[in-house]
């Protein structure tokens, strides 16, 4: 599983580590400066339409999270630039790290992992707690059809946003949270207890579930109470990890999957990531001694091509 749960730990001060926790194959759980100019932050959005005081309460500390973290130069939404610069090595690297590597590993000690990914069409469907608003729900619906079109254009999958989806995306307030985790089909008792507890420093997590190396089925849950610009950033990093990119590095630079926050979107470095995940020499259940020289080859290629 991940949590995007590194968020801006430092800004204000808290004790919130970044946390990563993958099961073993067969369901996989997948949770992120120099300085810069400020950014301007992204106008708050009302606070929930159910005035449930705790969601409330929430509601502001991630307001102000978003906002501090933009002051700092965090959540860019560039995709990188030249203080960013990637070569084929370096996306070699960070591919090797993030897709063939987990926290826990196969046997929950850390380690490599096989190379998964959807083997089927993914359709990409939202669903929304009663505390979602109009403006949440509006906002959500527009990024994730247009996500779901970049990511089939960047990995040459079938992907889609619908209805009846087999990757379900789940907008839902703390009370909401709780009360879903006991009403999803086929998920087992310790991850609905992950998501029932999930705890404040954890903005959204995803969840895979399938058969060894290929995914069948993603649950990610983002919490409702997010301002704009967090949410979105929840839907990019927590969609993508879920078509295979499960882990985050501290190396990995212009890249959503990276604990320290400085981008919010998923960056041009990020879409080679998945292009070479979804390159048809790749198979899931490879392991690293296989793909690296597979990996290292496509990444040439890709750069003698041309910018990128």
């Amino acid at each position: 599983m991940t949590d995007r749960g590194s968020l801006l730990a430092a800004l204000l001060s808290l004790s919130l580590a970044g946390c990563t926790l993958t099961s073993g194959a067969g369901e996989n759980t997948s949770p992120r400066p120099s300085e810069r100019p400020a950014t301007t932050p992204t106008p708050a959005s009302p606070v929930q339409a159910v005035q449930d005081p705790e969601s409330v309460e929430l509601a502001r500390f991630y307001k102000r999270l978003e906002s501090d973290a933009l002051v700092r130069g965090l959540l860019r939404q560039d995709g990188g630039g030249v203080d960013t610069p990637i070569n084929a090595r370096i996306l070699t690297s960070n591919f090797m790290a993030i897709a063939m590597f987990s926290e826990l590993g196969e046997n929950g000690r850390g380690g490599a992992v096989p190379l998964q990914r959807w083997k089927t069409p993914v359709t990409i469907s939202l669903h929304f707690g009663a505390s979602a608003t109009p403006e949440q729900k509006a906002l959500a619906t527009s990024e994730t059809s247009r996500y779901a079109t970049r990511l089939a254009k960047v990995t040459g999958h079938p992907i889609r946003a619908g209805s009846g989806g087999n990757f379900e995306v789940y907008v839902v307030s703390e009370a909401e949270r709780r009360t879903l985790a006991d009403n999803l089909p086929g998920v087992a008792p310790n991850w609905r207890e992950t998501i029932a507890t999930l705890p404040r420093r954890s903005l959204c997590l995803v969840m895979s579930l399938g058969r060894g190396a290929v995914t069948e089925r993603a649950i990610a849950i983002v919490r409702a109470e997010l301002p704009p610009l967090l949410m979105r950033s929840c839907l990019h990093e927590e969609i993508a990890q879920g078509f295979g990119l499960s882990n985050d590095s501290p190396r990995a630079r212009p890249s959503i999957f990276n604990d320290d926050e400085e981008f919010a979107l998923l960056t041009t470095h990020d879409e080679l990531l998945l292009s070479i995940l979804y390159d048809d020499r790749l198979r899931p259940g490879m392991g690293p001694s296989t793909v690296r020289p597979i990996v290292a080859a496509i990444a040439e290629e890709k750069f003698n091509a041309g910018p990128v």
